[in-house]
């Protein structure tokens, strides 16, 4: 009980003990100084007591105020630093399609100077074929020209060298020759004539030769018929005007 007393007591009383101390050896010597500072003193630890809640609910308060503005900013810059990094990415994005761009445009022109180059190589294959054309119609023509000179050159020597007397036995030949071929012309259409009167005639002794083999038969069967007719009547009694029609039947015939 004592000793917590003593802890408690302990440091008004050293500070006590220290003040009259500092009175008693006029380290510190009291005047009109001392009532200013103990009246001060007074109206600061009134103010604290009556103000100090206020102030420090208005001190706290634009405190957080400034934190909160101060957080803000915080926020907005990380906004801004992310739209930005954001921003950054795909401008990242977009300079990789740019090279495929690029690799696209390269093959577009590489695309346009391989179909020039192949129209120009037409356009000479074209042209170099026009020239030969021109050559080859250039050499047929002037072969032909040279075989239309031959052949009349040929003719008017060969005409020439004909003199009248051969010209009348070349005629008269021809008038042999004509002749002759009418004859023969004559005997085939007689050939023709005797081979389509040898086909009718064939057609017709064949068409004749199947209608006796038809009579033929039906003869054949009607004398079977007879006879099964005189064997039925001679079992029935009947067979007496039978042997007259089987007399009868080679007149028929």
């Amino acid at each position: 009980m004592l000793s917590r007393l003593v802890l408690r007591a302990g440091p008004y009383m050293l500070g006590t003990g220290l003040l009259l101390y500092l009175l008693s050896k006029e380290i510190y010597v009291v005047n009109h100084e001392t009532a200013a500072a103990a009246c001060i003193l007074t109206v600061i630890i009134y103010g604290i007591k009556k103000f100090g809640g206020d102030v420090a609910a208005f001190a706290d308060k634009l405190n957080e105020e400034k934190l909160a503005s101060a957080k803000a900013m915080k926020n907005d810059s990380i906004e801004m630093l992310q739209k930005a990094i954001e921003e950054e990415k795909k401008e990242q994005w977009r300079a990789e399609g740019h090279s495929y761009l690029f690799d696209a445009k390269r093959n577009n022109i590489a695309m346009l100077l391989e179909t020039n180059y192949r129209e120009r190589l037409l356009m000479v294959y074209n042209e170099v074929k026009k020239r030969l054309d021109y050559q080859v119609a250039m050499q047929n023509l002037k072969r032909q020209k040279e075989q239309d000179h031959m052949i009349q050159w040929v003719e008017k020597s060969v005409i020439q060298s004909i003199t009248p007397q051969q010209q009348k036995e070349s005629i008269a030949k021809c008038i042999l020759d004509l002749k002759a071929l009418s004859k023969s012309a004559h005997a085939a259409v007689r050939e023709i004539l005797y081979m389509s009167l040898a086909f009718v005639c064939g057609v017709l002794v064949t068409v004749l030769v199947f209608a006796i083999i038809c009579l033929f038969r039906k003869m054949a069967s009607f004398g079977l018929f007879i006879e099964r007719a005189e064997l039925s009547g001679q079992s029935f009694g009947l067979g007496q005007g039978l042997p007259q029609m089987r007399n009868e039947m080679p007149e028929l015939s």
